[in-house]
């Protein structure tokens, strides 16, 4: 009789570690990587101007692409071999308005060791699952309230003018609409980073372009932060505040049903499919409480119940699947009410 009770506390104990158990957890430990951010804003702006001219070969040296992107596309000031960015340089780091950004920056994030140490256990969680893929140099820059993320074969770029707080009252001077203002906190710098390279780094298999795959496509690159960021909060994944987390939580079968009933789940129609991944205030056609990008949210939620069903299916299995279909009926997925 003991022997027997014995065995079903035993059963019962395995059953409650099986069911608690999360297979995103692994140990990463033994994993050698490092990220050690470079701050470019600081080069640039402690540089003489009247040394710019020189000094702009030894940044594309240093950054390539990403050098040339940021001169050429998130500032727009010509050409890294155009004779006069020497001089447009000059004028970009003298203007009174880039000084005191650049001083704010300066004053705001000092440093960025809690980045660092957040970067480096999301990209060894990446090498764990794409050992051969490439671990980028990381690097912050000053895009003059324009761009978050500039993304190249081997670098991350960071505006970090862009993460100075929804309090910093000179983005609602430049005019920057609040919905916007309310993601520029530090906290969802992690996030923002890590999700433009896994979305620049997985090819989009989802084939014939519907809402249900673009979804679909979205609740991939969403659930691979999961796999990147065991420990982070939805809401900073999804660039969400708390509340409007709760409000998709609250309201997942009326999106869900919204969908069904008006049968968008199969459409292929650009403008229909892009407002719900536009970013905005809210979602055109819901509440104005709902927040932008609610079928993203949705289909995190359909991979998520996917891989809750398929324990089989590994992450990289996931990556290489393209029939979103496939995926929606293996998922099980159905909100509650």
């Amino acid at each position: 009789m003991k022997g027997q009770l014995k065995i079903k506390i035993l059963t019962v104990a395995l059953l409650i570690i099986g069911c608690n158990s999360n297979r995103l957890e692994v140990d990463v430990s033994q994993i050698d990587l490092g990220i050690k951010i470079e701050r470019f804003e600081q080069e640039l702006f402690e540089t003489h101007p009247d040394s710019l001219h020189i000094a702009n070969l030894k940044f594309h040296k240093k950054y390539g692409n990403l050098y040339s992107n940021y001169v050429e596309n998130v500032l727009g000031i010509g050409l890294v071999s155009d004779p006069v960015l020497g001089y447009n340089l000059k004028s970009f780091v003298s203007d009174k308005y880039m000084k005191q950004l650049y001083e704010d920056c300066r004053q705001k994030i000092p440093e960025m060791s809690i980045f660092e140490e957040e970067l480096t256990d999301a990209f060894k969680h990446y090498r764990y699952y794409f050992p051969q893929k490439t671990v980028p140099q990381i690097t912050t820059y000053i895009s003059g309230l324009q761009y978050k993320i500039v993304v190249t074969e081997k670098h991350l770029g960071i505006g970090i003018d862009m993460y100075l707080g929804s309090d910093y009252e000179n983005y609602r001077k430049s005019g920057l609409p609040m919905y916007l203002i309310s993601g520029m906190e530090s906290k969802y710098l992690v996030a923002d980073a890590m999700k433009s390279w896994v979305s620049t780094e997985i090819e989009d298999t989802i084939k014939n372009q519907t809402l249900l795959g673009a979804m679909v496509h979205q609740g991939k690159i969403m659930y691979l932060l999961d796999a990147m960021l065991p420990q982070m909060a939805d809401s900073l994944k999804m660039g969400y505040t708390a509340q409007q987390t709760e409000w998709c939580e609250q309201n997942e079968f009326q999106i869900w049903a919204a969908m069904v009933d008006k049968k968008l789940l199969y459409t292929t129609a650009g403008k229909t499919i892009n407002k719900f991944f536009n970013d905005g205030p809210f979602t055109s056609g819901f509440p104005k409480e709902s927040p932008a990008r609610t079928g993203a949210w949705l289909g995190w939620q359909i991979v998520r119940s996917f891989m809750k069903e398929n324990t089989s299916v590994s992450v990289q299995d996931l990556m290489k699947m393209n029939k979103a279909q496939v995926i929606l009926s293996k998922s099980g997925y159905k909100p509650a009410k």
